[in-house]
């Protein structure tokens, strides 16, 4: 039971920062890049790269986490 909650927890905070840290970056990273002098198109692009990059890196280490939780716990549903 105890397992249970605590991948629940693990499940609901990686959910939490796959939206709002990839979002955050789209919203902010352009006007940043913008005051530095590069151009509208090329900071909306590397924003949405960074950002792509930023949720594939969080979903990688959820994987991992989960992996290595199910391998220490023993079950192999």
């Amino acid at each position: 039971m105890l397992m249970e909650s605590y991948s629940t927890r693990m499940f609901g905070g990686f959910a939490a920062s796959l939206l709002f840290v990839p979002a955050s970056i789209m919203l902010i990273l352009p006007t940043a890049m913008k005051f530095f002098g590069v151009t509208a198109i090329k900071a909306a692009a590397a924003s949405a790269t960074i950002a792509t990059l930023v949720a594939l890196g969080i979903t990688l280490s959820y994987t991992f986490l989960a992996y290595n939780d199910i391998d220490k716990s023993g079950k192999n549903e």
